[in-house]
């Protein structure tokens, strides 16, 4: 093989291999999906309530959301948290940018639906964790997660 072919097909070969940069999955901690460890981790900013939609505000998006809301929830029952009537919230949808973490800190809801909510307070403002949160379905608790709760009270 001539030499300036030996160079050129080792150039190319690099090329190619340092294009082919390994994707990393999305990694979460533990507490982030699993509401076991999310109870045993004992902040003092967690919350976890039920609660109902009252109002939603949709706020002008920035470039790298496609939604954010401020939203209102009346509340029926606490497990974590310090217990109020009323609590503000917020949530955004961001744009995909093709990562495989792409939805997985979205949270958004419509007015009237009810939730249980599973987050952190911050400023007096509580931010729902999608994958810890769940939308009530005819206003029923799911019987894992109230088990999981009473368990830990």
């Amino acid at each position: 093989m001539h030499p300036f072919a030996i160079l050129l097909y080792a150039a190319l070969s690099l090329i190619l291999f340092s294009a082919a940069i390994p994707a990393h999955a999305c990694k979460l901690a533990e507490e982030a999906y699993d509401l076991k460890a999310f109870l045993a981790k004992k902040d003092p900013k967690q919350v976890v309530f039920l609660g109902k939609v009252t109002s939603v505000v949709s706020l002008p998006a920035s470039p790298l959301l496609l939604v954010d809301q401020q939203m209102e929830f009346e509340t029926t029952h606490w497990w974590r948290g310090t217990p109020r009537k009323f609590v503000s919230g917020s949530g955004y949808v961001e744009k995909p940018t093709g990562s495989s973490c792409d939805g997985v800190f979205d949270f958004s809801v419509e007015a009237g639906a009810e939730w249980l909510i599973v987050g952190y307070v911050e400023g007096g403002r509580v931010h729902p964790m999608r994958m810890l949160s769940k939308r009530l379905a005819n206003g029923d608790m799911p019987k894992d997660a109230l088990r999981i709760l009473d368990a830990h009270q």
